[in-house]
């Protein structure tokens, strides 16, 4: 037999190797619900980290809205940027780095504040 080229044609090696048409063509089958060895994670818990990150970040939000909603209250009643502790003025300064302060510094300790606000 003669190929395109010219050339005889090479007969096929029986050395036992298989060749890379074979190895391609026999891959191992995984039982559908086995965890691959190619996934990082088994399956679903993907998901159940991504609801538990969701879950935690509306609870933050909820808590930031509930500290919002209070220091509303407290524009209305006339007692904002008083601390609920002392009764004190809260200084200037400190709510406008944290605007949803509810105490002064030297009382702060004592009640919540929220960070990075």
């Amino acid at each position: 037999m003669v190929d395109d080229a010219g050339r005889g044609a090479v007969p096929p090696m029986d050395d036992g190797i298989p060749s890379i048409g074979n190895v391609a063509g026999d891959a191992p089958d995984v039982p559908s619900g086995a965890a691959s060895p190619f996934v990082d994670e088994p399956e679903g818990e993907g998901l159940e980290g991504e609801e538990e990150a969701h879950r935690s970040a509306v609870d933050a939000v909820d808590e930031l809205l509930d500290e919002v909603e209070l220091a509303l209250a407290r524009l209305d009643d006339g007692t904002y940027g008083r601390c609920e502790t002392c009764g004190s003025p809260i200084d200037d300064t400190e709510l406008a780095a944290h605007p949803l302060a509810r105490a002064c510094q030297p009382c702060g300790s004592g009640v919540l504040v929220l960070e990075g606000g």
